[in-house]
Order: C-alpha cells, then sequence, then structure tokens
C-alpha cells in the first residue's frame, strides 16, 4: 500500500467499520509535519471526547449517533482533502508517500523459534530469510530442505 488512493481507501474502510480511533490515528501519522495534521488531530479529540461523554453517560444515544454521524462525514472528508491535495501539492504528495513507503518497509513479521541449539528465524516477510542455529547462519529469500529441527516450539 503505497499510494495515497490505496492508504485513503483503507482510512474509509475503517470508518465504514466503525473504526474511528484506528482512522484517526493513521490519518494523524500519515500527515505528520503536514497543514493538514491539525485538523486530524482536532478530530481525534472530538472522538475522544465524545466517548468520554458516552462512557460518563452525560449525553443521550441519539445525540451520540448524530454526533458520530457528523465525526464520520468530518473524517471522510477529509480523506478526500488529503487526496485532492496531494494530487496539486507535490511536496504533500511526495510526503504522504514516504510515509507510506516506511510503513511499508517497516512492515515485517520477526518470529523466534527455539528449541535445542536455538534456532532463530527473522525477517519472514517480504524479506530475506535468516535462519540462526548456534553459531552457523543460513540466508535466502526462501529455505527448503530444512533436515532436522528438534523440540522446536512454534507457539
Amino acid at each position: 500500500m503505497t499510494n495515497i488512493p490505496a492508504f485513503a481507501n483503507t482510512i474509509l474502510d475503517l470508518i465504514g467499520k466503525n473504526e474511528l480511533k484506528a482512522a484517526t490515528q493513521q490519518l494523524q501519522q500519515l500527515l505528520q509535519s503536514s497543514p493538514l495534521l491539525d485538523e486530524a488531530i482536532g478530530q481525534s479529540a472530538r472522538l475522544s471526547e465524545l466517548m468520554q461523554q458516552i462512557q460518563r453517560g452525560t449525553i443521550n444515544v441519539d445525540d451520540a449517533n448524530v454526533e458520530k454521524n457528523k465525526l464520520r462525514y468530518a473524517l471522510i472528508d477529509l480523506v478526500r482533502e488529503v487526496e485532492e491535495q496531494a494530487e496539486s501539492n507535490p511536496v504533500l504528495k511526495q510526503q504522504v508517500e514516504r510515509v507510506l513507503n516506511e510503513q511499508v518497509a517497516g512492515n515485517s513479521n520477526q518470529m523466534t523459534v527455539t528449541g535445542n541449539g536455538n534456532i532463530a528465524i527473522q525477517d519472514v516477510r517480504g524479506s530475506e530469510i535468516k535462519i540462526q542455529t548456534g553459531g552457523t547462519v543460513q540466508q535466502a529469500e526462501k529455505i527448503y530442505n530444512i533436515d532436522k529441527i528438534d523440540k522446536a516450539d512454534f507457539s
């Protein structure tokens, strides 16, 4: 997911699933050092305040639903504004795409498998696989024919 429309769709999906907190967090992360960051922070604050009012019971259900709907539309508008401004503003587009690329580059599943000889497998998804047993290290994109793994714990 390295382009702006794909990221926008991800945020819109979160909004559609009523995962407003996750949507505001992703927008804030995406818009670091952007003029639109203030808008994302403001929407996040609105959500926090609304959730506190619901928890305290100081807002009735109908009013809470109206406020949530207003917040949803404000988030959707912000996502659309990011898309539009990124098209016409090369600096914003470059910044947003840099953040998205950093997110993708930072996504690696690291897994440790322990057993006799302390076997460790790292960086499983989208990168080189490293298997270390004792002092021996094997590196490849895929490793086949592992003859023996004693007492490995895959939990």
